[in-house]
This record gives C-alpha cells, structure tokens and sequence, in this order.
C-alpha cells in the first residue's frame, strides 16, 4: 500500500508514503523473527529464518559459544554464536535470552547444543566461552553495512533534494502558455485545462482529501489538503425560497446566461431556476455563526442578503462568495437599467 500511494499518491513528496515504507520494514523485522526456527540432529544444526535455511555439520563447527548484546537499557542480551572451522562465526536466530528470567531456559538448550556437538563432533573447549563487543571488538559486516546504508541514505538525500528544489523552481519561474507560444516550448510553460468538480471527497484527521472530476476529464480524482478539499464543497443558499425550493440547491450557476441554483456541479443548466436579482441586495457579509448549521465550513464566508424584505443568508468560500457577490450585483444593475 506504501508502494502504491508513492506512485499513484503524493510521489516523493507525500510523507505519508514513506512513513508506510517505514513500518512495512518494522513488520518484515518482526516476521523474520516470529518464523524463525533452530532444530539439531545426529547431522548437525538446522537453523531457518524468512529469507534462508542454513544446515550445517557438526564436523564443520568449531565451537559453541555465547554472544552477549547489550540494550539500551544496560540489559544483557545472550545469543549462540558457532564458531566454524575456517574461521567464520555465525549468530542462530534462537534460542535467546533476553533477560534473566529466562536464562535459565537458555542455557539448558545451549547445553543441550553442546551434548550433541561432542557427541557427533569435535568441540574445541571443554567450557563455554562468552564472546561480548569489548572481548571480539564489533563486527566488521555489521559496520561495513551501517557505512553501506548510510551512504546510501546521503546519496539518495543528494540526489532527491536538487531535483525537487528544481522542479520547483520550474514550476515558480513557468509563466502561462499563449496562443503564440511554439508547440515545442509548451514544456516550459503552464498550460490550463479546463475541468469540472463533479464531488469531493473530505477526509478527517491523518486520511487523504479528494476531488473528483466530471467525466474523469483531466484526470479522475486529485489529492488535496483537507482544507482544500473544504474549499470545494457545493461554490449554496440557506434558507427554502422560491429559486431554492425545500433547499434543492447545491451549487450556484454563473456565465451563459442568468445566475441560477442547480441541484449538481454540471456541466449545463438542467433543472436551474433562475436567481431573481432584481429583488437581493447585499447588507453584510460575515463569519459563521453556531446558528448556521453544522454544514458550513468555518473557513467559509455567508453574505446577508436582503430579498424584497425576507432575509436570506448565501453560503460559499470567501474567494467564491466574492465572486457570486460580484455577479449578482452586476445582473441586478443590468436588470434594472431602464432599456432604450
């Protein structure tokens, strides 16, 4: 899912993406460990994990030995390391010790371990030795490994942050396309498509935002901030009138003739009833008020109008609202300018 939302989502931008990179890495961890198994036999040691099986004879290994960790906390953290014969040590997956509760479980299998290598090898101490980072020093793979790592980690670092910082910029610097403009420098400008939101899609809390659009025209859905996503919803009137009957309408309708309400985003004017400017005008324009109702965003503005003595209240975004506000004025000058 991580993988998904990093190339259908945000891309490298979204957070989000590599956060679920992050745990899918922490639960492939704690898999490696709950499917791991260590068996012994006449033959030698078997040992499994998610990635490998590993068998080894007993005539191959040197030793048994413990290998002791410390956590963060000071715990002492006991492991088998095997001691092979051409000088590599090996850590098994199990049996481990984590505390001292259960040490003595530990070393009732690790003497176990111990029988059967005599028994079916050749041990080369009588006793069992305890390996730690200040007697062995730290392993040479493991620092190697982190070094890879964190080499990787600058490189992708150095790589990503000029190309993001770039794109940027390019698209900071772009300036629109014009009818004038070569088809083969349209790369380099911004081209406009237009589009119609058809729904939106808030979410609540960590979840993503959607906008849908008409048609699947220019592209299905867009993932947008929440406020964002907030800023879309249905560009309507409050009160039941005669042009918003039983408050049927969602959106208002401007360009190609009269303001109207319209039950649906369009495109087109089907079931609109035409706003009757003649009779609005504008008294004040305000911030939401608990009495508005719960379906108004509190980032939205409402207008007061006055229609032919009955007040009405006219929901939208401050930048939408301004606009509508524009228009509605503009149709009532023309509508009642006297016609020659």
């Amino acid at each position: 899912m991580a993988v998904v939302r990093l190339v259908y989502g945000g891309g490298f931008r979204d957070v989000w993406a590599y956060v679920g990179l992050f745990v899918a890495l922490v639960g492939i961890a704690c898999f490696y460990g709950a499917v791991a198994q260590v068996s012994a036999d006449a033959y030698g040691l078997h040992s499994r994990t998610l990635l490998r099986r590993r068998n080894v004879p007993w005539r191959d290994i040197a030793d048994l030995r413990v290998y002791v960790q410390y956590g963060r906390n000071g715990e002492e953290i006991h492991r088998v390391s095997v001691a092979l014969r051409g000088g590599r040590t090996r850590r098994l997956p199990l049996p481990t010790s984590m505390s001292v509760d259960d040490r003595p479980d530990f070393d009732a299998k690790l003497d176990t371990l111990r029988a059967l290598h005599r028994r079916y090898g050749a041990s080369e101490s009588d006793y069992v030795p305890v390996i730690t980072y200040r007697s062995a020093g730290r392993g040479s793979a493991v620092a190697l490994s982190l070094c890879a790592l964190l080499l990787a980690g600058a490189g992708l670092a150095a790589w990503f942050v000029p190309v993001a910082e770039s794109k940027k910029q390019a698209w900071t610097s772009a300036v629109p396309c014009t009818t004038e403009t070569p088809a083969a420098e349209r790369g380099k400008c911004l081209t406009t498509l237009p589009a119609v939101i058809a729904r939106t899609d808030v979410g609540t809390g960590k979840q993503s935002s959607w906008l849908y659009f008409a048609d699947g025209r220019p592209l299905e859905r867009l993932s947008v901030s929440q406020e964002g996503a907030q800023g879309f919803r249905p560009a309507r009137f409050l009160e039941s009138t005669d042009y918003n009957p039983n408050n049927f309408g969602t959106h208002i309708v401007l360009g190609d003739g009269p303001p109207a309400v319209t039950p649906h985003p369009g495109p087109g004017r089907f079931a609109a009833k035409r706003i009757p400017v003649e009779r609005l005008t504008v008294k004040d324009v305000r911030r939401p008020r608990g009495s508005d109702g719960d379906t108004v965003p509190r980032s939205w503005h409402i207008a007061e109008l006055d229609d032919a003595g009955n007040p009405v209240h006219l929901a939208a975004a401050p930048a939408d609202l301004t606009r509508i506000i524009y228009a509605l004025s503009s149709a009532r000058t023309r509508a009642n300018s006297p016609r020659l």
